[in-house]
């Protein structure tokens, strides 16, 4: 049996640059802070995402985007799938996901 689905947010880089920069180094999802400073710079100068969340619960993904609202265009995705792929999207949710069963969240069959 399959384990509930979990989920991973990604977000464009917003001004000011270092309330950003802090926000993927607390994210604690790129195993260092250097690493996670070069992810920062990297989606600021190449207008990209960089992740914010990973492997987390439904709640825990919607309160990050919430931290972000209105500063930043963000996307969340099951885990494992990056924004480049294709994957199916839930309106009603906002949540990009994959598999042929529908979403995940509709169908209650994630992590809350």
């Amino acid at each position: 049996m399959e384990d509930a689905v979990t989920f991973d947010v990604y977000a464009k880089a917003f001004a000011p640059h270092a309330e950003f920069s802090a926000l993927v180094v607390t994210a604690n999802v790129y195993g260092s802070e250097l690493k996670a400073r070069a992810a920062a710079n990297e989606a600021k100068q190449l207008g990209g995402q960089v992740l914010i969340g990973k492997h987390i619960g439904w709640a825990q993904a919607r309160a990050i985007v919430a931290k972000v609202a209105g500063r930043s265009a963000t996307e969340i995705m099951q885990a494992g799938y990056f924004p480049s792929e294709t994957s199916q999207y839930c309106s009603e949710h906002d949540l990009h996901y994959g598999g042929c069963l529908g979403c995940h969240v509709c169908n209650n069959f994630f992590v809350p």
